[in-house]
């Protein structure tokens, strides 16, 4: 049996439509209806598809480890290529070896020895006149750029004792404008409070019908909550985090569905059921008015 088929069958074994599953898993009907005829295209890749898969069986209250195997099994097989194939679509090109051209890399060289002499010959007045230029009366040497002295660097003989003009006298004390505060530590931030079961839950009020209370007591549950007796309603579909309590009631018929039953405890009709299953299974129970049991 394909996917598809497996899930179209559980749903309708379960009384749900595709309003329904749309309203747990937030899928559009329209792709649901896709992926129960083994059309996967609409999902946008297999990464989503098997998040698909595992939503809508979730909400239906299967099992959905087999179907994501089984669509993993189907990936794998649709996209081995042959080694045949490989080999016939590999083409092997060749690139003509060429000689390395001396030429051009000897004429680069010369350009630049030329230009490292002609730089020597500008900026070393010295070596200018060992070359038989003669400096005139200001120690330069003609043809060459006069050497200038940036006002920054040029030094000026003071008086014994006479500061620099804008100079701060020798006793003057620094300015403390520019110093440096110690910073404060940072503030530590508060220690995030994990969430603690309340001490005492509401009282169960009575009702004349089918009253069911799940209490999330260990861990966070994803829940789904049908009133079968009302058209198949679907009275809360979502997550219930830890120590959270929620009350369902229906005039004749409850359906429930947990996503984690070991994490949740049940009080039905006034009853204390405890957990619907073990932890980690998915679980669908039903109730109706009267001592409770599965419907």
């Amino acid at each position: 049996m394909s996917i598809g088929t497996t899930l179209l069958d559980a749903r309708l074994e379960a009384h749900l439509t595709l309003d329904d599953i749309a309203t747990a898993t937030r899928i559009r009907a329209s792709l649901i209806r896709q992926i129960e005829a083994d059309n996967f295209e609409g999902c946008g890749g297999a990464v989503y598809a098997r998040g698909h898969i595992r939503s809508i069986s979730t909400a239906i209250g299967i099992d959905p480890a087999p179907l994501v195997a089984e669509f993993n099994a189907s990936q794998a097989s649709t996209s081995a290529l042959p080694a045949s194939q490989i080999l016939d679509h590999t083409e092997i090109v060749q690139r003509p070896r060429t000689s390395p051209n001396w030429t051009a890399a000897m004429l680069v060289v010369a350009v630049v020895l030329a230009a490292v002499a002609g730089v020597s010959l500008f900026t070393n007045p010295k070596g200018a006149a060992r070359n038989g230029a003669t400096p005139n009366a200001a120690g330069q040497v003609p043809g060459t750029a006069p050497v200038v002295v940036p006002p920054s660097r040029a030094t000026t003989t003071l008086p014994s004792g006479a500061a620099p003009t804008g100079a701060a006298p020798p006793d003057a004390a620094p300015s403390d404008s520019g110093a440096l505060q110690p910073s404060s530590p940072p503030a530590s931030a508060p220690a995030q409070s994990t969430p603690q079961t309340p001490s005492s839950a509401p009282p169960v009020v009575a009702f004349n019908g089918v009253s069911v209370r799940v209490s999330a007591t260990r861990a966070r549950c994803w829940v789904l909550a049908t009133d079968l007796s009302n058209a198949k309603k679907v009275l809360f579909a979502g997550v219930l985090e830890r120590g959270t309590v929620r009350d369902f009631t229906a005039t004749s018929k409850i359906s429930m569905t947990f996503g984690d039953a070991g994490a949740v405890a049940l009080t039905v009709n006034g009853r204390d059921l405890g957990a619907p299953g073990g932890s980690g299974k998915v679980v669908t129970v039903q109730f109706v008015p009267g001592d409770p049991g599965a419907g």
